[in-house]
Formats: structure tokens, sequence, C-alpha cells
């Protein structure tokens, strides 16, 4: 039978969430817990690949289990698989789906949030990204403006990305908002996202808010299509994949997703 885990996880000492032959990655664990609870080798499938050392507050993977899990009572099971599992990943829920249900490729909507602070914060070490320079918000706005909408965001995307796979997004927001005296989040929701692009679309936003380019700069670093052309990548570890929506036929009519509910909004 097909599940839909929901879980969250700390990337810091993953090397993402696609499993790896040389590194811990946040996939390889839930699997291998996940096959001890179980009895059988299972695999997992995620709503998307997280480089290493970003984070998700909100993640979606599904997994072909026995039926005999459910006879043994989900309630239980999500006791005994959280107490095999680092503090750094937590499964929230198990929520039986149809077996044409898919964490990737059903999902509709994707949200990620890069948080950035201007002081230094010894609790935020590891989980925002300390910039040196006072953040104009709104310049960074005018900025990300641009990018709002169904477009080709290649100069975007990492490198060595397939180059068959399209490129085309349909970006529906990119918020930058102060959050706190000191702190900046840029929230970006799509239907689908390339890989490295926020960190890419931030990188260059930062560069933006430093003078190096103009807001309006975006039209033409759009059109390029040219990586090289666009901003550093910015650190991984103040990204988060905080919502992962999915239609509602894809869920259990009675599921009222509590933990997407209640992880997102607390988020």
């Amino acid at each position: 039978m097909r599940v839909f885990l929901e879980l969250q996880f700390d990337g810091t000492d993953f090397c993402g969430w696609q499993r790896q032959p040389q590194a811990p990655s946040v996939q390889s664990v839930l699997e291998d817990v996940l096959s001890r609870w179980a009895g059988v080798r299972v695999g997992v499938v995620g709503c998307g690949r997280t480089d290493s050392g970003v984070h998700a507050s909100y993640f979606v993977a599904h997994t072909d289990l026995p039926e005999t899990c459910a006879e043994r009572g989900w309630e239980d099971g999500l006791r005994r698989i959280n107490g095999m599992l680092p503090p750094s990943i937590a499964v929230a829920a198990v929520v039986p789906v149809s077996g044409q249900a898919h964490a990737r490729f059903s999902a509709s909507e994707r949200t990620y949030v890069y948080r950035l602070h201007e002081a230094k914060d010894v609790f935020l070490q590891g989980k925002s990204v300390r910039v040196y320079r006072p953040l104009d918000v709104q310049r960074m706005q005018a900025a990300a403006d641009f990018l709002v909408g169904t477009k080709d965001f290649a100069c975007f995307c990492k490198s060595g990305t397939d180059p068959h796979a399209t490129t085309w997004c349909d970006l529906h927001r990119v918020d930058v908002t102060r959050v706190a005296p000191h702190r900046v989040e840029v929230v970006l929701t799509a239907n689908r996202f390339l890989r490295n692009m926020v960190r890419a679309i931030v990188g260059t936003l930062l560069e933006v808010n430093s003078g190096r380019r103009q807001p309006e700069d975006m039209w033409d670093l759009l059109a390029s299509c040219d990586r090289t052309q666009a901003g550093k990548s910015a650190p991984a570890c103040g990204l988060y994949l905080t919502d992962v929506v999915y239609p509602d036929e894809i869920w259990p009519a009675d599921w009222d997703r509590f933990a997407r509910r209640a992880w997102v909004e607390r988020d």
C-alpha cells in the first residue's frame, strides 16, 4: 500500500535529500529506518531534491509498505519510526493514499523561504545567512517583481542539469519581507523549481541590494539564459522548503492534513 509521509528535517548534517554513496542523506536515513520498522526493504520518493545543508520545515515523501504495517496501527508505527530517527528528522504523519499518488509529480505548488539576518545572532548560526550591509527590502523587491510569471529561468539553473529538461517555470510570487528589525525573508512560490534556482535568485537579489546590479537588469538576465550572468548562489543554510501543495483528490476525503496546517502556519 502507498502512503505519504509528512516530515521535516534539519539539513545541516546531510548531503541533501537524495541518497549518495559516500555521504549521509535524509533519504537514506529515512529508508533505513522505515525498512527496519516494516521488516522489508522499502524505498522512499521525495517531493523534491534539496541540496546539501538545505532544511525543510514541511516535506512530503511517498513509499510503498506491506499491508501488515497498517494492521499494526499508524499511531504506534509513527511513535516507533520517530524513536529510531535522529533528532534532525521528524515524521508527523503517515497517510494512506492511492497507488497513483506521487510525492513529486502530483505536487502542484511548492514554497521556499530564504532567511537573512543583518546582526550577529548565535541562535541563527546555520539556520539563516548573515549579511554585512543593510538590506534594502524595497530595492530587492523591485528586482524580484521582474521574475514573477511563467518564464525561462535557465540563467538561475545549475550547470550540469539535464539539457533536455525544460527550464520554464511558473513563479507565482517572490516576496522580500522584513520580519524582524534585523531579519529579512525571501519567499518564493512556483509550480516547480530548477536545481539551485532559489539560491541563485537570492544571490542575485543580494547583488541588487549592494548596487552591483539595477532592479531592471533582471530583464536582460532572464533573456540571456546564461547561468554565468546571474549572481553567485547564496549559502545553503538559509534555505527552507516550507510548503508543498497537492490537489484535493490526492488526499483521503477524511484527512485534514494536520501536519501541513500546523507546521506551515507555525513556520
